[in-house]
């Protein structure tokens, strides 16, 4: 009998082992599962700036910005649905123009033409094509009224911080106030990704600004330096 009770009794301890080591995988497994608030807000990005070209010579400063937006671009806080673009952006050196320039831009040998945009907000020219691209590509831009002509350089690839990192660091950065907009594991709100470059003509101080929007209206910026991943404002 004496034998029987402690077999039982080795059994039951045994037994608690079991539960409390099962209840220990399942903690593990719970919180291994768990999203962090980057990978919740990182479905919510309505626009990034995947890849930077640059270009400086003595007649114009040109560059190339890809990646994704939204198709039905709004800052309400609802992220929609994204398509790719790739935008080109003149500015003239020393030249003042009397009509819009004509472009050509070619990327790998595939080419697009028109007549550019005049952006009265910043004195530059642009033009924007429905064309997302890696940073591995050629991209080459001509100004035939000018009879100007010069390829892009690959700028971004050389950034100790790419558009995914500068995120990530901001999505930090903001701490407490994201988690108060994440509602059932879901951002009530979007992100939007820019690039702020202080003297346009120059590619010596570039800064990630990261910018949410949420549906109540709030805003949340963070602006990082592209080299170092220091945030120098909030």
């Amino acid at each position: 009998t004496y034998k029987y009770i402690s077999m039982i009794k080795s059994f039951m301890k045994k037994r608690k082992i079991y539960i409390f080591l099962l209840f220990l995988v399942g903690i593990f497994m719970f919180s291994s599962c768990k999203e962090s608030e980057y990978e919740i807000c990182r479905r919510e990005i309505s626009e990034t700036r995947e890849c930077f070209y640059f270009v400086r010579n003595s007649d114009f400063v040109a560059s190339f910005t890809s990646g994704q937006r939204e198709g039905d671009y709004q800052l309400d806080g609802v992220h929609t649905e994204m398509v790719d673009y790739g935008v080109l952006v003149v500015d003239f050196v020393d030249k003042t123009l009397t009509k819009l320039p004509q472009f050509l831009l070619e990327i790998d040998g595939e080419k697009y033409a028109g007549i550019m945009e005049f952006n009265p907000y910043n004195n530059t020219f642009c033009v924007d094509i429905e064309k997302r691209i890696s940073g591995g590509e050629k991209v080459v831009v001509s100004l035939p009224d000018f009879g100007f002509l010069d390829t892009l350089v690959y700028i971004s690839d050389m950034w100790q911080v790419d558009h995914n990192l500068a995120t990530e660091i901001a999505i930090s950065a903001f701490g407490e106030r994201i988690k108060t907009l994440i509602v059932d594991g879901k951002l009530e709100g979007e992100i939007f990704q820019k690039l702020i470059t202080p003297n346009k003509r120059s590619v010596e101080n570039v800064f990630w600004n990261i910018c949410l929007f949420s549906k109540s209206g709030e805003i949340l910026t963070c602006t990082i330096d592209v080299i170092t991943g220091q945030i120098v404002a909030m």
